[in-house]
């Protein structure tokens, strides 16, 4: 018999430990902690969840959740900008195969603050994969 709770004895027939497998996996990808890139990170996964996280200082903003490896899940929670939009443009779908690289904070060429007159700094990610459609070629 497999032990669950408090050591209590349960079936332990193939459809209960699927059962059980199933919660685990759940709970594991419920829990999965946020990733925190450094300049020059980047991951391949499969997206097993997405939702829209709303946070009090940053609002509302997609959360992709990946499994990394098998049984390892991550977080992507999109409060950059650049990161959003580019989740928006993709319009990742569960079992979609993506990957995520973030490059860090960048100047920008074009945005400078009106205050100081210095380039805008934004962070700059890339999301590869999904189901993106390039255009085609113009000639």
């Amino acid at each position: 018999m497999a032990k669950f709770a408090q050591n209590a004895d349960i079936d332990s027939s193939p459809a209960v430990e699927n059962a059980l497998a199933d919660i685990d996996r759940r709970l594991a990808i419920e829990n999965a902690p946020a990733w925190r890139p450094e300049p020059g990170d980047r991951f391949s996964g499969t997206v097993v969840k997405i939702h829209i996280f709303e946070h009090e200082e940053y609002g509302k903003s997609p959360v992709i959740t990946y499994e990394v490896d098998d049984g390892v899940f991550l977080k992507v929670y999109a409060i950059h900008q650049t990161l959003a939009t580019r989740y928006y443009e993709l319009k990742p779908s569960i079992g979609d195969v993506n990957t995520v690289a973030y490059f860090g904070a960048i100047a920008s060429n074009s945005r400078k603050d009106p205050k100081t007159g210095e380039p805008i700094e934004y962070h700059k990610y890339s999301v590869l994969g999904g189901t993106e459609q390039e255009e085609e070629a113009p000639w």
